[in-house]
């Protein structure tokens, strides 16, 4: 199984660190007092959250694993006709991926597999996991350590390949609703026509 990933340079004249001391200085002036999602996970968040999911009380994962098993023909047929990219924002373990990935290579879709995160040490991880996979000796996997947005305008400009992308485990609700408004229309505009998205949403509950 070939298994690549590059780690984009960041776009911009801010280093990473600037932009965390800013970020971080911005949100604990707000009120009430607020961090972007996504500095939890380095390695060790990555690692406490994927503990997390494995809880009774985190029914999310399981809930999402049965949604795509059950849909996952639907799923497959939406890019059966061409060549496409697999395309995840924010990986974790992969393990719900995992089941579209054996899906898609037992009906011999015409696929790559490319992974994005902003955390290295996920990737690799991934990597190495699905490596130790038995059936997925012919899958591609090319993963791209960046901001989403930077990673997705690349894959555009690559080729015209088309791009089926998940974002799933509920992460949207990691945003306001503004900001999620937000996300939503700068992931649209950084894809192409014909692209499809897959998002993983939880109902609102009741907080009892």
């Amino acid at each position: 199984m070939p298994v690549t990933y590059e780690v984009l340079p960041s776009q911009g004249h801010e280093s990473a660190n600037d932009t965390f001391a800013r970020e971080v200085r911005r949100g604990l002036s707000a009120n009430p007092k607020t961090l972007p999602a996504r500095y939890f996970y380095d390695a060790t968040g990555s690692r406490l959250f994927q503990r997390i999911t494995e809880l009774p009380e985190y029914y999310l994962t399981r809930c999402e694993r049965e949604i795509l098993d059950r849909c996952k023909d639907q799923v497959a047929c939406a890019v059966a006709r061409e060549p496409f990219r697999l395309v995840e924002l924010g990986v974790g373990d992969g393990q719900k991926t995992e089941l579209l990935l054996r899906h898609f290579t037992a009906r011999q879709l015409r696929f790559q597999y490319v992974p994005i995160d902003i955390c290295e040490h996920a990737l690799v991880e991934l990597a190495q996991s699905l490596g130790q996979q038995a059936g997925l000796s012919t899958l591609c996997v090319h993963g791209i350590v960046a901001e989403y947005f930077e990673a997705l305008e690349m894959l555009s400009q690559r080729n015209a390949q088309r791009n089926l992308v998940l974002f799933l485990g509920s992460n949207i609700g990691n945003f306001n609703p503004f900001d999620a408004w937000q996300f939503l229309r700068g992931l649209r505009e950084s894809l192409n026509p014909g692209d499809l998205v897959l998002i993983g949403l939880d109902l609102k509950k009741d907080p009892e």
